[in-house]
């Protein structure tokens, strides 16, 4: 797997989590920004929030910046669960070489080891919910041996890390599991790009599992926000041939063989 992402901040190596053993200055949650009121989601089958305010995009939002789910599955600002210094988390990626030190980076976050005998870690900044460029993301992938057909099994994790007001914490707002097999030269990419909106970049996960011309329903897409402040699915197709993204500008439109998604605002996906 590969991040891009605007004003990138790209580093190869392993994987991470925010449990495990910490000192205690790595403990302490930021102090909680006033005024803050959850924005209420408008999808159909989006989580409750607990309140609403509006916000604003390219500008401070005037509610949490982030959200996460409580254990009633109400979504609640997200500054009230732990964070870690953006540097340590860093200087973990840069420095991983092993597939231990992968699994010490999920575990950080919370996240389990996928299977696979060899992993890579990247990680980048994105704008996912305005244009400040305040988010991260981080991708560690898990890849076995190829089969006899050529494919590996590709399993690894996407996280979807905000930011501290002054960026020097960082904080799991989600994340999400990718399991796919890819042809050898070809792992999954993943990239954070404009697609739904001008206002703020979705990451876009794509990759095949050809291995012989002609072959059917081998392409995926998906793609995910976090306009909203924390993850969002908004797309996950198959295809026989390649999806591509067009038009000159947001929202794109995505090519699916002969059919054409649109961006449905009131679903808040692409259909």
């Amino acid at each position: 797997m590969r991040v891009l992402g605007r004003g990138a901040l790209l580093v190869t190596i392993a994987l991470v989590a925010c449990k495990g053993d910490r000192r205690d200055d790595e403990r302490d949650a930021p102090k909680k920004p006033q005024a803050q009121a959850a924005p209420k989601a408008t999808a159909q089958s989006a989580p409750e929030v607990d309140s609403a305010t509006p916000t604003k995009a390219g500008a401070e939002p005037a509610g949490p910046r982030y959200l996460r789910p409580n254990s009633k599955g109400v979504l609640v600002d997200a500054f009230d669960f732990p964070s870690v210094p953006a540097s340590i988390v860093e200087q973990e990626v840069a420095a991983a070489s092993s597939r231990s030190d992968a699994v010490a980076v999920l575990r950080r976050f919370g996240l389990a080891a996928p299977g696979g005998s060899n992993g890579h870690v990247w990680i980048g900044k994105a704008s996912l919910v305005d244009r400040l460029g305040r988010e991260r993301v981080l991708v560690a992938s898990f890849r076995g041996e190829p089969g006899s057909d050529g494919l590996r099994d590709d399993d690894g994790w996407i996280a979807f890390l905000g930011s501290t007001s002054n960026e020097e914490r960082v904080l799991k707002i989600g994340a999400v599991r990718v399991k796919a097999k890819t042809v050898d030269a070809a792992p999954v990419d993943v990239d954070a790009r404009e697609l739904h909106s001008k206002d703020a970049d979705d990451v876009v996960a794509t990759w095949s599992s050809c291995v012989r011309p002609m072959q059917k329903a081998c392409h995926t897409l998906r793609a995910w926000t976090m306009q909203r402040g924390y993850p969002e699915p908004i797309v996950d197709v198959t295809a026989d041939n390649k999806p591509t993204i067009t038009g000159a500008a947001p929202p794109h439109e995505i090519v699916v063989d002969d059919r054409v998604l649109k961006w449905d605002g009131q679903a808040f996906a692409y259909r």
